[in-house]
């Protein structure tokens, strides 16, 4: 119970801090946000027909405006000087990883809730009644890339190429799961909607890749900020 506290205050703490600065969430909305209105204007020609590349488009908006927010994971850290003192946590260095992939998630979440809506709107998807399960997709994704991202933030933190290197290094990882998620967006707002059993097939391998991924980062976490 003590070690869930402790993810969890440094969780709050974090997104306590992003939402006085809001820079990591501003870069991220902004970018998603031209994102979609290129998406919309190159498949502006196709119509309807636009539906079938739109779970693709909308895993790569996600995909990619997540590596902003991760790569700001530990810059109040870095700027502050605060690393050492989080490495002294009395619970384990792996509450370090669980409290910072909480506020990953939650911030990314915040962020991508809205690029959903947009979405939505900008492509004319007839996908208002499925909204919430879209969102659950969603969440269960960022989940996954926030646990592998964590890992890899702490990893770059230290080299002069950490923002245009982590990409590299967390979208090869990342890459089954967002796989996954395309394939149960494209069931749920697709032009052929797919059944229950395959929309929960698609959920059970982004659980699975949730926990594979969580699972790695929290057993190899201290390894990666003690080197």
């Amino acid at each position: 119970m003590r070690w869930l506290k402790a993810a969890w205050c440094l969780a709050a703490k974090d997104v306590r801090n992003e939402l006085r600065r809001r820079e990591a969430l501003a870069s991220m909305f902004v970018f998603a946000l031209l994102v979609i209105v290129l998406f919309h204007f190159a498949f502006a020609d196709l119509g309807r027909e636009a539906v079938v590349f739109a779970p693709g488009a909308l895993w790569v908006t996600f995909a990619f405006s997540s590596m902003i927010g991760l790569s700001r994971s530990f810059a109040v850290e870095e700027l502050q000087g605060c690393l050492r003192g989080l490495l002294l946590c009395p619970h384990g260095r792996s509450v370090i990883f669980a409290g910072k992939m909480l506020a990953s998630t939650a911030c990314i979440s915040a962020v991508n809730t809205v690029t959903l809506l947009l979405f939505v709107i900008f492509f004319n998807l007839p996908a208002l009644a499925e909204l919430w399960r879209l969102w659950l997709v969603m969440v269960l994704g960022v989940a996954g890339i926030a646990a592998a991202g964590t890992v890899f933030s702490a990893m770059t933190l230290g080299t002069r190429l950490r923002q245009s290197l982590l990409p590299v290094l967390v979208l090869p990882i990342i890459l089954p799961l967002v796989l996954f998620a395309m394939h149960v967006t494209s069931k749920i707002i697709g032009n052929t909607p797919g059944t229950a059993g395959e929309i929960a097939r698609g959920v059970v391998g982004m659980l699975l890749f949730d926990v594979i991924l969580t699972t790695m980062g929290l057993l190899t976490f201290e390894h990666v900020v003690v080197e």
